[in-house]
């Protein structure tokens, strides 16, 4: 397997997250996931895969809140 640095990963290449992704959803039944780590970790395929395979009544959606600059811009 070839390293990818900076690049996104297809989904279905994404491999050995299964279970952490499966206590992630029961999480997120009834409280919030911060996901801080060292940078390379996988937080970010973490969340395509989430998002490409979502749990039933789920609806991913991405949003940056790093270009927002005001309470009301990200109100918006």
């Amino acid at each position: 397997m070839k390293t990818n640095p900076g690049g996104q990963l297809d989904p279905s290449e994404i491999s050995g997250r299964d279970l952490q992704i499966k206590q992630l959803w029961t999480v997120l039944e009834g409280r919030c996931v911060y996901m801080n780590d060292l940078r390379r970790i996988g937080k970010t395929q973490i969340m395509v895969k989430m998002a490409a395979e979502p749990q039933p009544g789920w609806v991913c959606v991405k949003r940056d809140p790093g270009r927002f600059h005001t309470a009301e811009e990200f109100a918006r």
